[in-house]
């Protein structure tokens, strides 16, 4: 029955690194001495082939006991790979199972083809080698790292004593704008004074001119109210000397130059009253002119201000924005 056996496998020629190309029985066999040298001449013996057909009543028949999953699982390859390395890199013996001939493997025989696929010298060489590699690149990369975080933060500490610089120098500009329109406003504060004090130099001699000449009608006012009282006592002493004879003519005489005295003092005393009230109007005229000077003066002042201060806003604005400075010209932008 053994030689049965060899007479079938002889008819199926498996390649491999085990095996003969041409599928002799003695290549078959040269190929099974190649793995008894790395395994043991215990544990492979020299006559199974690269693909044992199992029937069952063999004496190495319980030593293909690991079965496809288990294979794959140990040699950590799928199903395809483990497809095609049987017969051919790895031993496999073939069992009928209930209707299908399904593969199985002897343990010794998966062992050997881990240790046929273990990594060389040269292989661990090259890993160590990239390895290195790796570790330079890392240590590159955290030098590179701190060299960029370096500059980054070098960077930061120039750009922030920049803003200080300017800073200071907006300060310092901010403070002599503010000392020039300080001393402006003073001036301007100062020429008010000065324009309100004539003014009300003007009114206070408008004002003594007034009392001067309400003075003076007062005066002529009071000789009148003299004169007048003298010519009414006259008048008073005329009509008692004419009374006894004219009667009641006289006494009608007599209201009628109390109505004129009368008459004569209203008209006086209106015209005083005239006199106040357009002196009040002046005043309150010259007032008004005062605080129209004072506004159009301050307008002209702030309209004055505004246009100094228009180009170092816009330049201002265009450096902190990032505009190129040459489109700004005159305090104007051109867009």
């Amino acid at each position: 029955m053994h030689n049965e056996l060899n007479d079938d496998v002889r008819l199926l020629p498996m390649p491999g690194p085990f095996g003969n190309q041409d599928g002799e029985a003695k290549g078959e066999r040269q190929g099974a001495s190649k793995c008894d040298s790395a395994v043991g001449d215990e544990i492979m013996p020299d006559d199974l082939p690269m693909t044992v057909w199992l029937r069952g009543d063999e004496a190495f028949f319980n030593d293909f006991s690991v079965d496809a999953d288990v294979a794959m699982a140990e040699l950590g390859i799928r199903r395809s790979r483990l497809t095609q390395i049987s017969g051919r890199e790895l031993r496999v013996g073939k069992k009928r199972v209930d209707r299908y001939i399904r593969p199985f493997f002897r343990p010794q025989d998966i062992t050997a083809y881990k240790n046929f696929t273990r990594a060389t010298v040269s292989h661990m060489k090259s890993s160590q080698v990239l390895d290195d590699v790796l570790a330079r690149l890392e240590a590159e990369t955290g030098q590179l790292i701190d060299k960029v975080a370096t500059t980054v933060t070098q960077n930061a500490v120039d750009f922030r004593d920049q803003l200080e610089a300017i800073a200071t120098e907006f300060r310092q500009a901010q403070g002599l704008l503010l000392r020039e329109v300080t001393d402006r406003v003073d001036a301007i504060e100062r020429g008010l004074d000065g324009a309100l004090q004539s003014a009300l130099w003007r009114v206070q001699a408008s004002l003594t001119e007034l009392r001067e000449q309400n003075a003076g009608l007062e005066q002529r006012l009071a000789a009148q109210n003299d004169t007048m009282l003298e010519l009414a006592n006259q008048n008073h002493l005329m009509i008692r000397e004419l009374n006894a004879a004219q009667g009641t003519r006289f006494e009608a005489l007599a209201q009628h130059v109390a109505s004129a005295v009368s008459g004569v003092a209203g008209q006086v005393n209106a015209g005083t009253e005239k006199a106040t009230g357009q002196v009040e109007i002046l005043i309150h005229q010259t007032r008004l002119a005062l605080r129209g000077d004072i506004k159009s003066l301050m307008e002209k002042q702030n309209d004055r201000e505004e246009k100094q201060l228009a180009p170092r806003r816009v330049f201002r604005r265009a450096r902190g924005c990032g505009h190129d400075a040459r489109r700004v010209r005159n305090g104007q932008q051109f867009r």
